[in-house]
């Protein structure tokens, strides 16, 4: 006896038709999983260097497990974390800083050209 309470999902051949009707919209959406699985699960792979005695030679997946021992080294070694830490804060704050005044000037730079080269041509 067949349960009237089953899943969309049952029949393989109403998926396959459901599909080929709305192939448009699957290939619309094509590009936009790709870049997301390029952009956001690839580079997940190079995580794994973190935890590894990164060997040239043998690779990323061939290398030695190390586990947290990078970690314990980097912490425990004189003031590297702090001044890691210390430069991507400076960093992040200087390319904002100038970043922002650069992208203002830029912008008031064309604002310039483009409404006094539209002002000179309009007729009074």
């Amino acid at each position: 006896m067949r349960n009237k309470h089953a899943g969309k999902g049952e029949d393989p051949l109403k998926l396959i038709k459901n599909t080929w009707k709305h192939k448009t919209l699957f290939l619309m959406a094509f590009p936009a999983v790709l870049l997301l699985i390029a952009f956001n699960y690839v580079p997940m792979a190079g995580l794994v260097v973190a935890f590894k005695k990164f060997n040239y030679a043998d690779g990323i997946f061939k290398s030695p497990w190390n586990g947290l021992e990078n970690f314990r080294y980097l912490f425990m070694v004189g003031d590297t974390a702090w001044r890691l830490t210390r430069n991507t804060i400076g960093y992040y704050l200087l390319f904002t800083f100038f970043g922002t005044i650069t992208e203002t000037r830029i912008s008031l730079v064309f604002l310039g050209i483009f409404t006094n080269s539209s002002r000179s041509r309009m007729p009074a």
